[in-house]
This record gives C-alpha cells, sequence and structure tokens, in this order.
C-alpha cells in the first residue's frame, strides 16, 4: 500500500496572514449521524475531542459538539468515494471526511503498528489542521505534511501524537496565542 496521504492540494507555503477560517471563540462540530467506519463511534468521538483539544492549547479557539449536523460549523462525515492512496480529506470551510472503506484504529501508547490499519488520531490531528486554515508544509517534523506523519518509533511501537513547534507557529500565525 502506497503512503495514506490526505486530498488536500500539496505544500503551499505562503500563508494568507489576513485570512482567518475561525472568527467566533466558540466552534461547533458535529458527526453525521450515518457516519460509520471500523470502529466504535464512541471511540471516533473520544479521537475527534482529542484531536481539536491537542490544537484549542496553542489558540484562542474553544470546540463544542452539537448534535444538530446541520448547524454545526464542522461537519464530520465518512463516505466511500475517495481516491487511491486518499484517506481522509478537510477545508477551512469546516468539511471532514474519512475514507469507511479502509481499516482505522486508535493505536494505545506501547502498542505495534498494524499494517493496512490507519491511525485515526493522527490523521484527524492533521485533518483538523486544515480545518483551522493551515496549509500542507514541507518541513519534516510537521503534522502538515502532504504524508501523515508516522507516531511510530524505530520499533514500531506507537507514541503519543502531539502538535510540531512548526504546526504552533503556523496555526498562531494565524489565530494568535491562546492565554491561559
Amino acid at each position: 500500500m502506497a503512503e495514506p496521504r490526505c486530498g488536500a492540494s500539496d505544500i503551499q507555503e505562503i500563508v494568507d496572514l489576513n485570512y482567518i477560517p475561525w472568527t467566533n471563540e466558540n466552534i461547533s462540530y458535529a458527526i453525521e449521524k450515518t457516519f460509520s467506519l471500523n470502529m466504535p463511534i464512541s471511540e471516533v468521538r473520544q479521537v475527534i475531542r482529542e484531536s481539536l483539544d491537542l490544537w484549542s492549547k496553542y489558540i484562542p479557539r474553544n470546540f463544542i459538539e452539537i448534535d444538530n449536523f446541520d448547524a454545526a460549523d464542522i461537519k464530520i462525515s465518512s463516505q466511500n468515494n475517495f481516491d487511491k492512496n486518499e484517506v481522509a480529506n478537510a477545508n477551512s470551510k469546516g468539511t471532514l471526511v474519512f475514507d469507511k472503506k479502509l481499516k482505522w484504529k486508535r493505536y494505545k501508547i506501547g502498542e505495534t503498528e498494524i499494517p493496512d490499519t490507519l491511525d485515526i488520531l493522527a490523521v484527524t490531528v492533521h485533518e483538523i489542521g486544515h480545518i483551522l486554515g493551515l496549509k500542507h508544509l514541507s518541513t519534516q517534523e510537521t503534522n502538515m505534511k502532504p504524508n501523515f506523519y508516522h507516531f511510530f518509533d524505530l520499533n514500531n511501537v506507537y507514541i503519543q501524537p502531539f502538535i510540531f513547534a512548526a504546526d504552533i507557529q503556523s496555526i498562531q500565525s494565524i489565530y494568535g496565542e491562546k492565554k491561559n
């Protein structure tokens, strides 16, 4: 299987610093009622919340889950119609879509990688970056590479995903720093 990748266009280092996709401090999100991956929806909810929390640690934005999919700022769904190697897609208009034909897993720290099974947390962190307005970066250590960052050590043991310094700098250039 070729490297799984994001459906967004390739590297665009130029960022429009005058464009802020989400001016509201509180951003709502909802998961489509028909959402379906090969894992429990409760686990998907937890992964989405964890991904949003990773980003919100660094910017003055809060994320609130709501039940009304149509009214949500961010709409999360799953579909079958993806290109080869593309596993998910998101944009700054608030759409996040996962390929439901693929095998997904929320790896636990210390687990060994399972072939052809995607790390849903790493993919979600990347795609939330797009929703917040980030483009792909060419920096080696970033969540925003076109091919998803691999959170496994040299022995293929899972480590906890995190936001890299390049990502923090990029996202704070759009939204500013979160005040404690």
